[in-house]
């Protein structure tokens, strides 16, 4: 207990100094004494405390609920515990509803408040420990997945300039050879050319999967309906040959960053789209409900599917549960729009059975209802 910081506030010297030796004996060494709210305002402006113990009354002519509305309003959240003989119960209940942790009643039993005194800041001290090393490793966190995400950016734009270059070299030797190119040897350079292509659809998707997760939102009203109608509209139009029955619900409208949303939202049109390919009579949906006030969209199909059981696995970048040769891809699109959502303040899930197709579903809450500039200290680079 020698850590836990205790800012004792009372107006009377001698019950600061008693106050101070039974909570010594208690266990605690770290005080600091104060007798009036200016005293406590001046201390808080150099350190701070793991708890405040204060007295109702404090000098001049103001009392503890002032004070701690006060370092409330300054954006002080150190627990406040008041320690008094006023024992009106309007005044416990204004204390409390004003953001007390706790009211206690000086008496004669002074052994036996102290010891409660003592359980008191035990347990707040640990709470507001708990709190801060949660806060830290969310910081910490955060700096790292910027800096992740900085080095993923950077490498995936650098990766491109010698895939050209090896692109363009094959490209030049078949030009200069022709027909006359050994048959191996035109083999190998299209296989070149063709991994070529493939690594930069790779790295595409990776600059897609680093920007879902640094651009700052833009919100605005996002019509899904309309959003899913152009996607497959597009797709059918790429293979006409396809017999697809779409069913998208009316009125499907979000409010969210446009850019982002139709990010997520064709990749999972793309993926029903892609594995219902070998399906007879596919369909695709595209639904809106609503749970508990949350809006829910989800876009489900008929087509290959997957083991449920390996749902959460899904969402890891480069993961796939289909070969290159049954449905290409690489394996980052669902990763990209969890990222997506969940920069939102959503979630994500899935749902499926081999053969029997696969629905995404996620909540896309209100970005109008979050704070200002919320999730915007990332930037896109330059």
């Amino acid at each position: 207990m020698d850590d836990i910081a205790i800012l004792l506030v009372d107006d009377d010297p001698d019950f600061l100094e008693m106050s101070r030796i039974l909570l010594e004996e208690q266990g605690f060494r770290d005080f600091t004494l104060a007798r009036s709210s200016e005293e406590v305002l001046v201390l808080l402006k150099t350190r701070s405390f793991d708890v405040i113990v204060a007295d109702y009354e404090l000098p001049p002519g103001t009392n503890s609920i002032i004070l701690l509305k006060t370092l409330k309003a300054q954006g002080n959240e150190t627990p406040f515990i008041i320690f008094t003989g006023k024992g009106r119960e309007e005044v416990a209940i204004e204390a409390l509803n004003s953001g007390a942790a706790y009211y206690l009643q000086k008496g004669t039993q002074v052994e036996l408040q102290f010891a409660e005194l003592r359980n008191m800041i035990l347990q707040l001290a640990e709470k507001k420990r708990a709190k801060e090393t949660v806060e830290r490793q969310e910081i910490e966190l955060r700096l790292k997945n910027e800096e992740l995400e900085s080095f993923c950016y950077s490498i995936s734009h650098d990766l491109r300039a010698p895939l050209r270059v090896i692109d363009g070299y094959c490209g030049v030797i078949h030009n200069i050879g022709g027909k006359g190119l050994d048959p191996n040897v035109q083999k190998y350079l299209t296989g070149i050319r063709a991994a070529s292509v493939k690594m930069n659809t790779m790295i595409e998707s990776l600059l897609k999967f680093s920007r879902a997760g640094r651009l700052a939102l833009d919100c605005q009203e996002v019509d899904l309906s309309k959003m899913v109608w152009e996607f497959t509209t597009d797709l059918r139009e790429q293979q006409p040959g396809r017999d697809v029955t779409i069913d998208i619900d009316e009125g499907m409208v979000v409010y969210g960053d446009r850019t982002l949303i139709s990010m997520a939202v064709q990749n999972l049109v793309d993926n029903s789209w892609k594995f219902t390919g070998k399906t007879s009579q596919a369909q695709i949906k595209a639904r809106m409900t609503s749970d508990a006030g949350q809006k829910i969209f989800s876009v489900s199909d008929n087509g290959a599917g997957f083991d449920a059981a390996q749902a959460e696995n899904l969402f890891r970048p480069f993961t796939r549960f289909h070969t290159e040769s049954e449905f290409p891809g690489t394996g980052i699109g669902v990763a990209t729009v969890q990222r997506i959502i969940e920069r939102h303040g959503g979630r994500i899930w899935a749902e499926s059975q081999v053969g029997k197709g696969a629905t995404f579903s996620f909540t896309l809450p209100d970005c109008r209802n979050r704070a200002a500039g919320a999730a915007s200290h990332d930037r896109e680079p330059k």
